[in-house]
């Protein structure tokens, strides 16, 4: 016969927490922080799409938010549960939470500056820069009208106190130009001078029999530049190529010369 004997142990057994997630975004055009007590929550920015972040916090805790606007912006409010707080706010974790902080900019156009109206370049451009000047936390951006030849290398956009260092490109045309950088309502003027159009020809002399007969000139000048040719005399005619631009040839015929022992003339281009 076997007698099996059983005993009762008590546990106790304490199941894990279930924990809940808050997570805290950004809007508005200000800046500001958001932290938690507890901590966990630590937005050093919630500017509009940047500084986005969350923590896990066990079901029923009680969390603290407090919103600080960064100088130059004011903490507008709450979207979410927090919609009738003030910038602190007291959240309980019994579900997954999304807050929405809003901050505003204070800052005037008339509060931003820069330390050059303008810079002149030659016509292999070269880089530039100027200082923007602005309360600490006041947002800007920097813009071009032509940016096809002027490129902002750094500081396209920030807060506060910043430098602005931008590019010009080469002018390969034989006309000068002009282009604006604005940063909010200041205006940094460029102008460049044009490309150098110097020609050169070839030959530089000819010697025609006296009967008459044709030649040519080879026009060399760099890409974008115009040029004209013209005779002084009426027994030299420009037979093509009387105006171009870039490289080119010119094409002439003298008449015959049934008048005098010998006769000189500037074809001028």
């Amino acid at each position: 016969t076997l007698v099996a004997a059983f005993s009762t142990v008590d546990l106790d057994i304490t199941l894990p927490a279930e924990y809940f997630t808050l997570v805290i975004l950004g809007s508005g055009d200000g800046q500001g922080t958001v932290t938690s007590a507890p901590a966990g929550i630590d937005c050093q920015t919630t500017a509009a799409g940047e500084g986005d972040c969350g923590a896990a916090y066990a079901d029923g805790a009680q969390v603290v938010l407090t919103a600080t606007p960064a100088p130059g912006s004011t903490f507008e409010r709450w979207d979410g549960v927090c919609s009738d707080a003030g910038a602190t706010c007291t959240v309980t974790m019994d579900a997954d939470l999304t807050l929405t902080a809003g901050f505003s900019n204070q800052c005037s156009e008339d509060d931003l500056h820069i330390d050059s109206p303008e810079a002149s370049f030659g016509t292999e451009g070269g880089q530039g820069g100027f200082s923007v000047t602005a309360p600490a936390g006041c947002p800007w951006s920097v813009s071009t009208d032509a940016p096809d030849w002027i490129t902002i290398s750094s500081g396209d956009s920030g807060r506060g106190n910043h430098t602005v260092q931008y590019a010009v490109l080469a002018n390969d045309t034989p006309s000068p130009r002009t282009g604006t950088i604005t940063v909010g309502q200041r205006l940094h003027t460029v102008t460049q001078g044009p490309l150098s159009c110097s020609v050169t020809i070839s030959p530089k002399a000819q010697n025609i029999p006296r009967a008459g007969g044709s030649g040519s000139i080879s026009v060399t000048v760099p890409d974008g530049c115009p040029w004209t040719a013209s005779e002084s005399v009426n027994w030299i005619a420009i037979d093509s190529s009387a105006s171009g631009s870039g490289n080119g040839t010119v094409a002439y015929t003298v008449k015959a010369n049934a008048d005098s022992p010998q006769r000189s003339a500037d074809i001028l281009v």
